[in-house]
């Protein structure tokens, strides 16, 4: 069988796809990953088979211009993805499409769509797995028959807000010209003698890392998959095979917005301040700078998280998926400072099981700070609750399970096209 898997050139959502590429190579299908030329370095460092398409994209420096940052907070329409649907207004949703559409959507696809498709259908794949915004991988895969699936690196926001979306669209009868998302997405389908429809913006199921208990409310189909860790290519330095004398408290800064140049996730100043009279040793990466450091923080370029956090006591962090699931599959009670996208989702769902505490930025004083890490470091029911995450975590099917899931899902597709319409 061959498999594409589709994402456009970011780092940490091409690292949440490895395990399952991994599992499908080893499994004996041939598997391709697409991406804009920047990350097919990455993608060769993982032992996966890169194809370069179309050129690299902008994003990045649009956001910083347009918005006059890179530090991603709340963005409409996705903001309200945890709201009831009829709580939300048609035009909010419209207005935030109308926003994002441009400057993250289109500069991502629009970039590599035409080569993307391209290669398909050279290539003729049976599935295709694609990033959740990289939406011209549902294009390739319509223009060639192949079945295709979302693999998520968060919660679904996208899943969820498309729903509120046709909700409200279709109540207020609504035509196509209301619709920002189908409207770009109907003329790049149409580019490649695609039809539009809705299939485009979810695919025929969708593969989701996070346990049930996080999931957002939608009709769409979900096929559960445990999360691996994989942090690229990682050595595991003599410090850290070394038991911690004190309590090791990890400080993970978040690796999109330190690489992209953008502003600091966290109040690292404001951390530092609550930890330096703490009888703790800190670890801090990748290493800050222009903050003055206590005696008892440890820098470092980069640590892979998967070797750090079963040697922390607690971990501090921006509560973006990577970083999350990564610390909650060791079984780590954690304080997530977090307010981008669906960090604060993430943060308040480990909240739920009792595994850690959530604050938001601006609350992030230095009191409060000290004071969470001391309730994670002195309550037991945080490291209790956090083993129950762990539980639920490593219970979910692992990548090999679902690539003989995927197989057989390949197969039923096949019979269904092949059986003559009655």
């Amino acid at each position: 069988m061959r498999i594409l898997f589709s994402a456009y050139s970011e780092k940490t959502h091409f690292f949440s796809m490895v395990p399952l590429a991994w599992a499908l190579r080893a499994a004996g299908h041939e598997v391709r990953v697409a991406s804009h030329p920047e990350l097919a370095p990455t993608i060769t460092e993982a032992g996966l088979t890169a194809v370069p398409v179309g050129r690299d994209h902008g994003m990045w420096r649009v956001l910083s211009t347009v918005h006059g940052t890179k530090h991603w907070s709340q963005v409409p329409p996705f903001d309200v993805a945890d709201q009831p649907a009829d709580a939300v207004s048609f035009e909010y949703l419209k207005d935030g499409y109308d926003g994002v559409v441009p400057w993250w959507f289109r500069l991502t696809n629009d970039s590599l769509s035409a080569d993307l498709i391209e290669f398909a259908r050279q290539w003729r794949p049976d599935l295709v797995v694609w990033e959740p915004t990289t939406f011209a991988g549902a294009v390739a895969a319509e223009a060639v028959g192949a079945l295709h699936a979302r693999l998520t690196w968060g919660v679904d926001l996208h899943g969820r807000v498309r729903e509120m979306f046709v909700h409200a669209r279709d109540q207020q009868r609504r035509g196509p010209e209301d619709d920002p998302l189908r409207r770009w997405l109907a003329r790049l389908a149409g580019s490649a003698g695609v039809p539009y429809s809705e299939r485009l913006t979810v695919g025929h199921f969708t593969i989701d890392q996070l346990p049930p208990s996080f999931r957002l409310p939608t009709s769409l189909r979900y096929v559960d998959m445990r999360y691996v860790p994989y942090n690229g290519p990682s050595v595991v330095e003599e410090w850290l095979r070394r038991p911690p004398s004190r309590p090791r408290v990890g400080v993970c800064l978040g690796l999109t917005a330190r690489e992209r140049g953008g502003d600091e996730p966290l109040p690292l100043a404001r951390i530092v301040e609550a930890l330096a009279a703490a009888d703790v040793e800190v670890v801090v990466a990748p290493a800050p700078t222009g903050v003055r450091l206590p005696a008892n923080v440890r820098t470092a370029e980069f640590v892979p998280l998967q070797a750090l956090a079963p040697t922390c006591s607690a971990l501090v962090h921006h509560g973006g998926f990577g970083t999350a699931c990564t610390t909650s599959v060791h079984g780590v009670p954690q304080l997530a400072i977090a307010d981008q996208l669906d960090a604060p989702l993430i943060s308040r769902g480990i909240e739920r099981y009792g595994a850690g505490l959530h604050l938001d930025p601006r609350d992030a004083d230095p009191a409060s700070v000290s004071g969470a890490l001391a309730r994670l470091l002195g309550e037991p029911g945080f490291r209790r609750g956090a083993e129950r995450l762990r539980e639920d975590m490593t219970a979910l099917p692992s990548p090999a399970s679902v690539a003989e899931q995927l197989v057989e899902s390949v197969s039923e597709h096949r019979a269904r096209q092949s059986t003559p319409a009655r």
